[in-house]
């Protein structure tokens, strides 16, 4: 993670550009910190060099869940629940990492990265982990 200074903005408002995949959507928000999968963020100057930071999510589904997905693995088709339960890690592993950037001083993350785990343990279910890290 980087210091990041916009020299046209005299109060450094934080405005988040999340970048799902590269070229693809942006979704811009108020936020604390600033982050992206770039080497750079736009309009902005990376003043100094922090180093790296990181941060992760695990969650589950109840056995209900867990039923369900085994159904539809045997008919085929995207088990909705569990891409919910991917997004969910994503989003709540960004905003550790965002909290951990700004703990720092930084107020930019560049080259963020997210890193999937899928686990099936009996008899709890299926569970997932997402690093993100930058």
């Amino acid at each position: 993670h980087a210091r990041v200074r916009d020299p046209t903005d005299p109060v450094q408002s934080r405005v988040l550009f999340h970048y799902f995949l590269p070229g693809t959507h942006i979704f811009e928000m108020a936020r604390r910190v600033l982050t992206t999968t770039r080497d750079i963020i736009a309009n902005r100057t990376i003043a100094s060099e922090i180093g790296i930071v990181s941060a992760s999510s695990y969650r589950s589904r109840n056995l209900f869940h867990d039923v369900v997905a085994s159904l539809r693995g045997i008919i085929g088709g995207e088990v909705a629940s569990y891409s919910e339960l991917i997004e969910d890690c994503a989003f709540e592993a960004q905003r550790r990492l965002e909290d951990e950037a700004q703990k720092l001083g930084a107020d930019g993350v560049v080259r963020v990265r997210f890193q999937t785990t899928a686990t099936r343990l009996l008899p709890s279910g299926i569970s997932a982990s997402v690093l993100c890290y930058g």
